[in-house]
């Protein structure tokens, strides 16, 4: 049995829970070692978000990053979220990251469904994509605290289907913001308009009012949404090229 001191045991991702309704004034109090535990935190779970509104608590998540920009932060709140989901967030599993990496997977394998059986790329503006859903499971105190639209870093893709020198960026966002299906389909529908540069993919969860969420797929001239279980918190991510990222900030209502 291995015991505390098994050199074969490793730490995993370190937790820390923060009261979201009193992030600044624990992180005023306590200062340097309240922040510490949340710059060294792969995961913050934040408590008592239920009934907290989006202006604070996006506040709250903004104070937040200045001191820790990579940590899965859990904005919902707990009840509606079960073991698995949150062990899922404590493990960085379940992360911003992660999700722009599946949908950038999901792009290629598009990309390479369209390469013709001569061996020759051809560009193709019809699509006929199978969509493949992925369910999302979704489910003290430290001393910093805004929404935080965490944008991640770009990645960069090349891709069959497209011309060789062209370079595909993804652009993700996370925010505790609730839509309702009309704002997520005006998004969608904005992207076609290929003002915010061209979108080749797009897919994301949000809040809503009600008890379920609004999960979303997107390619060119098609988009679905569907309602699915609340996640840790809600994601937004685009594939595509010449992406304009303070405008789909807009485009998504992030402010």
């Amino acid at each position: 049995m291995q015991g505390v001191g098994d050199p074969e045991l490793v730490p995993g991702s370190f937790t820390t829970v923060v009261d979201a309704t009193r992030a600044k004034m624990y992180m005023k109090n306590f200062g340097e070692f309240w922040c510490n535990q949340v710059e060294n935190a792969g995961a913050i779970v934040l408590s008592r978000t239920k009934g907290m509104s989006e202006t604070k608590l996006a506040a709250c998540v903004d104070m937040l990053r200045e001191h820790n920009t990579d940590a899965v932060i859990v904005t919902t709140p707990w009840d509606e979220l079960d073991g698995k989901t949150l062990r899922a967030a404590m493990e960085h599993e379940d992360s911003l990251k992660a999700e722009l990496e599946r949908l950038a997977a999901e792009a290629a394998e598009d990309d390479d469904e369209d390469e013709c059986c001569c061996g020759h790329d051809h560009e193709h503006h019809d699509h006929d994509h199978d969509h493949e859903h992925h369910h999302h499971e979704h489910g003290e105190e430290c001393s910093c605290g805004h929404d935080h639209e965490h944008e991640h870093e770009h990645h960069h893709h090349h891709h069959h289907g497209h011309d060789a020198d062209e370079v595909f960026v993804s652009w993700g966002a996370e925010t505790a913001r609730k839509f309702t299906e009309a704002e997520i389909l005006e998004a969608l529908q904005g992207l076609d308009s290929l003002r915010y540069g061209q979108a080749v993919r797009a897919k994301g969860y949000v809040a809503s009012e009600g008890e379920d969420w609004i999960y979303f797929d997107y390619v060119p001239g098609e988009r679905e949404l569907r309602r699915g279980a609340p996640a840790v918190t809600g994601r937004l991510c685009v594939i595509g090229s010449g992406l304009d990222e303070e405008g789909l900030r807009e485009l998504f209502k992030l402010g």
